[in-house]
């Protein structure tokens, strides 16, 4: 019985040593071995599910089991989506170029999943683009779509002869505006996936 003790302090002592922040606050309330690592690290010690469900957003595959295992309430999971995906575009449309930012805060771009959720469960950044409500919808329609070139497709389907088709058609070639840090650029597949998805005549 002595032994296996030991075994146990020892044990206990290389986890404080690893994680001592994550330590003391578990420790003080009382628990002595955390139910889930990526719960008890010191990001998300104290959030609740949605500020949780941000956090691992923003930490990308090292928060991505939480994502995976305590998704929070659709209004809640949307918002965080929005929230991060808008702000790494520094609230610009990946596609007009406007951005604009009311004296309240208010902003008028989107959050747009690339491949959508309903499919793909892919709250990841990487899975979305900022766009003012027009081109979101326009995305979503499947009627434009940026490559893994970082380049405007425009679907066939608008008639050039149409002017009110002129702002999408403008599109073709453009490149997306995108963010300033590479690593939050779109991830290729779902650029391809929404290629591959442009709707066609």
């Amino acid at each position: 019985m002595g032994a296996r003790k030991l075994r146990g302090e020892r044990r206990l002592i290389s986890w404080v040593r690893a994680a001592p922040l994550a330590a003391i606050v578990i420790l003080a309330a009382g628990i002595l071995v955390p139910s889930s690592p990526t719960l008890a690290a010191p990001g998300y010690l104290g959030l609740t599910g949605s500020d949780r469900y941000e956090t691992a957003l923003r930490h990308g595959a090292a928060g991505a089991g939480l994502v995976a295992r305590e998704p929070p309430p659709e209004p809640a999971r949307s918002a965080a989506f929005r929230r991060i995906v808008s702000e790494i575009y520094d609230y610009r449309c990946a596609a007009s170029g406007w951005r604009i930012i009311l004296p309240d805060s208010r902003v008028m771009v989107e959050a747009a999943h690339l491949v959508p959720f309903a499919e793909s469960h892919d709250d990841d950044p990487r899975n979305g683009i900022a766009l003012v409500p027009s081109f979101h919808w326009a995305l979503d329609k499947n009627v434009i779509a940026p490559g893994p070139d970082y380049l405007w497709r425009v679907s066939k389907a608008l008639d050039e002869r149409v002017a009110d088709n002129q702002p999408l058609l403008a599109l073709a070639g453009k490149s997306l505006m995108l963010p300033k840090e590479k690593s939050l650029w779109p991830k290729k597949e779902a650029l391809e996936w929404r290629v591959a998805h442009l709707l066609e005549r």
